[in-house]
């Protein structure tokens, strides 16, 4: 893929910077017209130790943290924050080797406290509290009301209730734009309870089943697994993380229209994709006897084992 990377140098070489143009989940493009954001490196004077700025088209800082390298998608490292176009804080937390690690807090864009989440080992996630815009508590000390939105706070895409830090009862889970399923987290594994499709644009339709992979999720798992790849710079750096791809399934059962909707590092990013794109066609959804289409996403999980 065609990409320009602008390097300016100064007298001391400790202030040497590379600017990259980005579009969301990590792909390289050539102008700062086509891409989301732009991405800063400053070599710091010590090796392996560089300071991140991201930016907004209009200017605005977007995110500050350190890295590992000055290459394009360098692994982020230590203490970062995050930012609104309109410059008000929305997050802060810490990275290690590019991924997420410890205590998390979010803002709403009004400036109130959002949500404190804790990134526990092999990808696990602890839900800690969780207030709504007006600063009411909705849940504290990981018991209560659990609310995610999207970064622009327009939609809901999950929602239920959480127990000593996980999710607990049936929750309403957004997986696609038009479509949304009920996971009952009563039990120790999740269980599908139901699909429903925005048909007509407006209003959500129950299906009357979802699309699913032939022999079910089980047997799409297992043959994403022989065909996945564990990168060996994510091995190396303990990267590890969920992929959520998206894509569409049509009447006949055919995948297209592939995303990438929640990114871990272009790597990692690339065998999941790959290996969604490998699947066979699909049982379609259906709605009173008729197949539809509707989209739909899977997440895929990459854990390293314990030494």
């Amino acid at each position: 893929m065609l990409f320009v990377v602008v390097i300016s140098f100064s007298a001391n070489a400790q202030t040497d910077s590379v600017t990259y143009y980005v579009k969301n989940y990590h792909q390289q493009v050539s102008t700062i017209d086509s891409a989301d954001y732009s991405l800063v490196v400053v070599n710091a004077g010590k090796k392996r130790q560089y300071v991140v700025h991201e930016y907004y088209k209009n200017g605005k800082l977007r995110l500050i943290t350190n890295a590992l390298s000055n290459q394009f998608d360098p692994l982020y490292e230590g203490k970062y924050q995050a930012f609104f176009p309109g410059g008000t804080l929305m997050r802060t937390g810490e990275f290690r080797d590019g991924i997420p690690e410890g205590h998390e807090a979010s803002y709403y864009p009004n400036g109130k406290f959002y949500k404190s989440i804790t990134y526990l080992p092999e990808a696990k996630i602890s839900y800690d509290e969780l207030n709504d815009p007006a600063g009411k508590v909705l849940a504290k000390s990981g018991n209560g009301n659990w609310i995610e939105f999207d970064e622009s706070f327009k939609d809901t895409i999950a929602s239920g209730k959480i127990k000593g830090g996980v999710k607990t009862g049936i929750w309403e889970e957004k997986i696609a734009d038009n479509l949304k399923q009920r996971i009952d987290h009563t039990k120790d594994t999740q269980t599908l309870t139901e699909y429903f499709c925005k048909i007509d644009g407006v209003s959500f339709v129950k299906l009357d089943e979802g699309p699913s992979f032939p022999g079910g999720m089980m047997a799409f798992y297992k043959q994403a697994a022989k065909i996945i790849r564990y990168p060996a710079y994510a091995r190396e750096h303990g990267i590890q993380g969920k992929v959520l791809i998206g894509f569409k399934v049509n009447e006949k059962g055919e995948l297209s229209d592939f995303k990438i909707l929640h990114s871990v590092w272009i790597g990692i990013d690339q065998e999941a994709m790959r290996a969604v794109k490998a699947s066979p066609p699909w049982k379609p959804a259906m709605i009173g006897g008729k197949a539809v289409s509707v989209p739909f996403s899977v997440p895929i999980s990459f854990a390293l084992a314990n030494d």
